[in-house]
């Protein structure tokens, strides 16, 4: 072969090799029944949705979520693994003691909804305002780890309402449906329950609209929330631990809100809307905007006098003492 033949390309004419392109992640589309999942599914439920169940307690958790057609990824169901006594066992000869949980269901207040108006169409309604018995005095106690041992640090009162009741009213029903719930049933020891002792008449609240929902539609017979379970000890699930990671925001956004707002306790609907992801300083701007819509400039008295009571005087937030009368 000649010089004249062999033509070696200079570095300008060279050609690059674009680099390989990573290769695709490919997730399949849902199906219509996405509550009948696929074998990649499955172990994604295992590993993240229901963390740490065996076959048997995950072949339970997914029949659990195909009866009611919930769908696990989108939040509308996941699993929590919850201490039971009745399930500990002992072995006589290595005397080993054998701790017993159980799965437990859980669901959101809307997605609760979601099911009785799915499955009740003809007879699905509405649900009343929440009412609140009077208010009462709790104790909880503050504890403090010191070299892994839980050392007392003192006693808190709590000002929480004594029950909670809710009217589920059903289409062709003339009477509704009641869910009433207890202070001390539902919350005996809210030690453990951070989010409890910060908004105590909205948790008690959910709890009482859940239980009108589960009387008055039998489809959500089984499934409970997770504010019906706070002051349990249990190990939770990958879902549960994102829910409890919230209580320390909601916390910060609180003491900002106090901060803000000269000490003034928020209210139920704005805890509702704080819990909700709206910041302390959102909820403040909403309700000023709010208040300066409805508000109407009053004309003065003919006499010029000014009224005593040109104030409405606003109801006491369950975390606010009532002032004695004079």
């Amino acid at each position: 072969m000649s010089d004249a033949q062999l033509e070696i390309p200079s570095e300008k004419h060279r050609s690059k090799r674009k680099p390989k392109a990573p290769a695709a992640l490919v997730i399949p589309a849902p199906t219509k029944k996405p509550w009948e999942l696929s074998e990649a599914e499955v172990e994604l439920v295992r590993n993240h949705i229901a963390k740490g169940a065996s076959n048997e307690e995950l072949s339970f958790c997914l029949g659990v979520a195909r009866r009611y057609k919930l769908d696990p990824f989108r939040g509308q169901i996941w699993f929590v693994k919850r201490r039971d006594k009745s399930l500990d066992k002992y072995d006589r000869q290595t005397k080993e003691k054998t701790t017993g949980y159980r799965w437990i269901p859980i669901v959101g207040i809307n997605g609760l909804l979601h099911i009785a108006a799915r499955d009740h169409k003809k007879e699905f309604g509405s649900i009343s305002k929440i009412s609140y018995g009077p208010m009462i005095d709790v104790e909880w106690t503050e504890w403090e780890w010191v070299q892994g041992k839980p050392i007392a640090k003192g006693k808190h009162k709590l000002r929480v309402p004594e029950w909670a009741e809710v009217n589920a009213f059903k289409r062709g029903d003339p009477l509704p449906t009641v869910g009433q719930v207890f202070w001390e049933e539902i919350y005996p020891d809210v030690t453990n329950a951070p989010l409890v002792r910060q908004m105590p008449r909205l948790m008690l609240g959910k709890c009482a609209t859940a239980q009108a929902v589960r009387k008055a539609y039998p489809a959500t017979d089984g499934l409970y929330l997770q504010e019906e379970f706070m002051v349990e000890p249990y190990e939770p699930s990958e879902q549960a631990k994102l829910t409890e990671s919230k209580v320390s925001v909601i916390e910060e956004r609180l003491a900002k809100f106090k901060a803000l707002s000269g000490g003034k306790a928020p209210s139920e609907e704005q805890c509702s809307l704080m819990e909700q992801g709206m910041s302390a300083e959102e909820v403040l701007l909403s309700a000023s905007v709010s208040d300066g819509a409805n508000s109407k400039p009053k004309e003065p008295p003919a006499n010029g006098s000014v009224p005593p009571d040109i104030w409405p005087k606003g109801a006491v937030h369950s975390t606010e003492k009532p002032l004695a009368d004079s």
